[in-house]
Order: C-alpha cells, then sequence, then structure tokens
C-alpha cells in the first residue's frame, strides 16, 4: 500500500485503487487514511525489512464505529386477545448494540424478542425498542393493538346489549332513554341481588281517529 526506502514515501505499486490518493505516511511508520468507510474495516500490515536485519512484521484491524440501525418487524396491525405473540426488534451498528425494550419508562427486558405466551388487553400500548452502543443510543416506538370480545359484567350491561345489538328491528330505542332507564333502575334495585328487576316492554296500541 505504501513503501518509506531510501528513496522516499511513496505507493506501493499494487496499492488497491480504492486506496489510491487516500493514504500517506506521517513521521516514520504512521499510516493515515482520509475518508474512511465500512470497507475499511479490514486488517493492516505493517512490515520492517532490511538487508542486515531479520524481517519484523505486525498486523492491526481498523474497526469503523457504527450508530445502531433497528429494524423492527410487528408481524401484524393487530392481534387477538389470547394469542401468541413475538415482536422482533433487530439492530446492527459496530460494536453490535444492545437491545431493550421499554414501556412507559421501565424496562422490560434486554433482548432482541418481545414475546406474549398469551397476549391481553392490558398488554395493548405503546412500547419502546431501544438500541445502544458506544457510538449513540437509537429507540424506536411502536403501538401494539389487541382486539378482545365484550364482556357482560352484570344482566344491565346484557340487556343494553340484547337491546341495542339483538333487537333492533323489534325495538328502537335511542341511547338517551337507555341511559336514563337503566340509571333509574340501579337506583331503584340492589346489585347483590340483580335478578329482582322485572321489566316489561309492549308495544303502545295506535289510536285511529274516526
Amino acid at each position: 500500500m505504501m513503501v518509506n526506502d531510501s528513496r522516499g514515501v511513496r505507493e506501493h505499486p499494487d496499492i488497491p485503487p480504492s486506496y489510491k490518493g487516500r493514504v500517506k505516511i506521517e513521521g516514520r511508520a504512521t499510516l493515515v487514511i482520509k475518508n474512511i468507510n465500512v470497507r475499511d474495516n479490514t486488517k493492516f500490515k505493517c512490515g520492517v525489512y532490511g538487508t542486515f536485519l531479520n524481517s519484523l512484521e505486525s498486523t492491526v484491524e481498523l474497526i469503523l464505529a457504527e450508530p445502531p440501525l433497528i429494524n423492527l418487524s410487528l408481524g401484524r396491525k393487530y392481534y387477538i386477545e389470547g394469542s401468541p405473540v413475538t415482536i422482533a426488534c433487530r439492530a446492527s451498528g459496530k460494536p453490535l448494540p444492545d437491545v431493550a425494550w421499554i414501556r412507559n419508562g421501565v424496562l422490560l427486558k434486554k433482548a432482541a424478542f418481545l414475546k406474549f405466551d398469551n397476549i391481553s388487553r392490558t398488554d395493548a400500548g405503546r412500547y419502546t425498542c431501544r438500541a445502544n452502543n458506544s457510538v449513540q443510543v437509537t429507540s424506536i416506538d411502536t403501538t401494539i393493538s389487541v382486539h378482545c370480545k365484550y364482556i357482560l359484567t352484570s344482566i344491565f350491561d346484557f340487556l343494553i346489549y340484547f337491546i341495542i345489538y339483538r333487537a333492533p328491528s323489534v325495538i328502537k330505542v335511542s341511547d338517551t332513554i337507555l341511559t336514563n332507564l337503566f340509571k333509574s333502575v340501579r337506583k331503584q334495585n340492589s346489585f347483590s341481588n340483580p335478578f329482582r328487576v322485572y321489566m316489561h316492554w309492549s308495544q303502545v296500541p295506535k289510536i285511529h281517529s274516526v
């Protein structure tokens, strides 16, 4: 690559084309490379040779540090509650970065994969994947959406659900009427025995004018 002898410092005849004009020797034996790039991540050898001396050689490796680059794989836009889910957050860089998952400022785990054996609605939310090496810290946010079934928590919820979604063609009642009705029912009946509530719906007969 470079030669320093009795004729001075010059480029070696077999210097790689990518290093022509980019390398020089400073002082007695300091190799200087200008405009370094990722292709310069390689080993360089320095050799001292002489007529009356044994040859001396030493090898050094040049490592070009690179900031972390994150590749996030969600798999899909949303997940069904109860299903197994694995989200991958792979990171490249030099040195190889450490990867961690964070939620609401709390460290969940130091790993590239975030796994849920049975994902729950409480797992839905915003997560951060963080990659860190000696160059810098890089992070990326993602949102996990969980679709779940509607759970009826009381007889009142069941009645509302039935009236609105299961029997719309039989009875059509506005949201305001339903809300006021069940507020009144809740006040008059104990939650410990909700089946004491009795409701009856009937059709109002039409009045025909004579």
